[in-house]
C-alpha cells in the first residue's frame, strides 16, 4: 500500500489517499480475488501524544476474481479504521460488489498498518 498525506508537517492534514493491491482468499459465497484499489480515509482522531488513532473512508478498485463462482467487477468498501501503537489493527467495513449488487459486512484483525508512526 502507498500512502500519501496531503500538506506539510505543520498542517497535518486529516486527509489520507493510498494505493495498493488487496488480496482476498478464494471464498464460493462472495467475490474474492486481487484488487489494484484506491483509498481515501480521515483521520477522526489522531493526535501525536497518542499511540492510538481512528479513520473512515472508502476503498474502491477492480476484483479480479480467484473463484469460478463470481466474474470480475468493481467493489467498494466504506469503513472504520483503528490503530494501536502503530502495529495493532481493526478495521470493519462492508464490501460492495456492484455486478451481483449485494454487500457482505467485514471485520478485520491484524498486525501492521504502521499508520501511527508518522509521528515520531
Amino acid at each position: 500500500m502507498v500512502h500519501f498525506d496531503i500538506g506539510d508537517a505543520s498542517s497535518r492534514s486529516a486527509h489520507e489517499y493510498m494505493w495498493g493491491i488487496d488480496y482476498t482468499t478464494k471464498n464460493k459465497y462472495a467475490p474474492s480475488g486481487i484488487m489494484p484499489q484506491a483509498t481515501y480515509g480521515y483521520r477522526l482522531w489522531d493526535d501525536k501524544r497518542s499511540e492510538f488513532f481512528v479513520m473512515v473512508g472508502s476503498s474502491a478498485g477492480y476484483n479480479f476474481q480467484l473463484s469460478r463462482d463470481f466474474s470480475n467487477q468493481i467493489k467498494v468498501s466504506p469503513f472504520v479504521y483503528a490503530e494501536y501503537i502503530g502495529v495493532i489493527n481493526v478495521k470493519i467495513g462492508y464490501d460492495y460488489a456492484t455486478k451481483i449488487n449485494k454487500g457482505f459486512p467485514f471485520i478485520s484483525v491484524g498486525l501492521g498498518g504502521f499508520h501511527a508512526f508518522r509521528n515520531l
